[in-house]
């Protein structure tokens, strides 16, 4: 036989003080484990939350250390660096024992070389892709230092301080001939030394 069989039968069960009392007590411990269960929803959200934020901080922190570590060096005689065509623009190399670095026009010719000798003395070269005009250049040697201007046919120009204290301009003309050093020496004497096309001197000027 059905609990439930006559709607008679229904309104006398509901109205039982004991069912009343069942109801209520089923609706009040209802309502509390919702109201419990909610808190913990949102702490185990904040939770979850809190475990993926520091797992991003931990992996920023690795990739931020792996990007200051000092990298290992590459051991090798000789490095070349291409265009996007392939031909060759910086070459560094110390294959003959001294250490030089140029820099390569497209057609593989030298525009700039910094080299150091065996002896440590460093130079400059510029080389000029106007095949006609001058190239320039700077070096210390174990003479002094000296910054000297080349046109091919012979003219020239320099440039120097040398280990003495003595300092100058030279001039030189096109068939290689010198025709005038202004100097100042290491006594501060001021001097003009003109050449005659000969290249012998002639007599001198005061500044």
């Amino acid at each position: 036989m059905s609990l439930w069989s006559s709607p008679n039968q229904h309104e006398i069960l509901c109205e039982s003080p004991g069912t009343k009392l069942l109801i209520l007590l089923v609706l009040v411990a209802g309502s509390t484990a919702i109201a419990t269960m909610e808190p913990i929803k949102k702490s185990t959200d904040y939770q979850f939350g809190t475990t993926t934020g520091a797992e991003a901080v931990s992996r920023q922190d690795t990739s931020e250390a792996n990007m200051h570590a000092s990298p290992s060096p590459v051991i090798t005689d000789e490095i070349k660096i291409v265009d996007s065509q392939g031909h060759p623009r910086i070459i560094m190399s110390a294959k003959s024992g001294n250490p030089v670095i140029r820099l390569l026009r497209a057609n593989g010719v030298p525009s700039v070389e910094v080299l150091l000798d065996s002896t440590g003395h460093p130079a400059v070269q510029l080389a000029n892709p106007d095949l006609t005009g001058p190239t320039a250049a700077l070096a210390v040697d174990d003479k002094g230092t000296h910054v000297k201007f080349d046109r091919p046919g012979g003219a020239s120009s320099y440039l120097f301080l040398n280990n003495a204290g003595e300092s100058g301009v030279v001039f030189v003309d096109a068939n290689g001939v010198r025709r005038l050093n202004v100097l100042v020496g290491p006594d501060n004497d001021a001097k003009i030394e003109r050449f005659g096309s000969d290249g012998k001197p002639i007599p001198q000027l005061k500044p």
